[in-house]
């Protein structure tokens, strides 16, 4: 035998993912509890931005984004927001690593989610700039500050994130049995999203346009779907098949 046969080549990786996926083992109790974290902390984060919204003197929901409860008193509520459900939109893009590895997705579905979940860390430590009257009595700055920048920017990033994140998430299901029809949901969420986010874009531009209403609703349909497709995932144990 010579040295040479020694060192057999090995397999592709058509994936690159052999190394990455094992990281946390699929339908392990750690895997488990990251998709639960996802589904439990996108609820919350939706309650927190209404319950916050609701008790805020001078704030008006329908009006206001909720980027708007970062500032006066309590802003520290929806910064804390922010900040927690970034954290655990980055533990999901784990998860969901191990949940779609191997096979279309498994790289760029958890790096756009953790890319949202970064951008939503950011958001929360730097605060938007006062604006649309809120809070009450403060002067609207004649320049973004850099903090509002920073902000306006990651607000920016994590939106379209996440929809590209839907789509790719959908082209995946597309290819699974069971799951088609999970995919053209997705599908159809992104493009509601996307609508609703050009209607919130307008409505910032409108004095006294619904533009929160537009914005929440948006981050309502994508709960809705993240929260019945982590569901079923759960149900099967972390994996798409049983």
């Amino acid at each position: 035998m010579t040295a040479l046969s020694l060192h057999r080549p090995t397999a592709p990786d058509p994936a690159g993912t052999s190394a990455a996926r094992h990281l946390i083992t699929p339908g392990s109790r750690t895997h488990r509890a990251l998709l639960a974290s996802a589904l439990i902390g996108g609820l919350l984060f939706n309650a927190t931005i209404w319950i916050a919204g609701a008790v805020r003197p001078g704030y008006d929901a329908l009006r206001q984004p909720m980027s708007a409860l970062s500032l006066g008193p309590g802003g520290w509520v929806q910064m804390i927001n922010f900040i927690v459900f970034g954290v655990v939109l980055i533990g999901f893009a784990l998860a969901l690593r191990a949940t779609l590895a191997p096979g279309r997705g498994a790289t760029w579905a958890p790096v756009l989610q953790a890319v949202a979940g970064l951008s939503m860390i950011i958001a929360g430590v730097f605060a938007q700039d006062p604006s649309a009257g809120y809070p009450a009595g403060v002067v609207h700055p004649a320049a973004a500050t850099m903090h509002g920048m920073v902000h306006l920017i990651a607000t920016f990033v994590s939106l379209p994130a996440t929809v590209a994140f839907l789509l790719v998430l959908a082209s995946r299901l597309a290819a699974e049995p069971g799951w088609r029809g999970w995919a053209t949901w997705l599908r159809g969420t992104a493009i509601l999203m996307m609508a609703l986010l050009a209607a919130f874009g307008f409505a910032m531009a409108t004095p006294h346009g619904p533009a929160g209403l537009f914005e929440k609703a948006a981050t309502i349909v994508v709960t809705i779907a993240g929260t019945a497709l982590l569901t079923r995932v759960l149900a099967r144990g972390g994996r798409l098949t049983r």
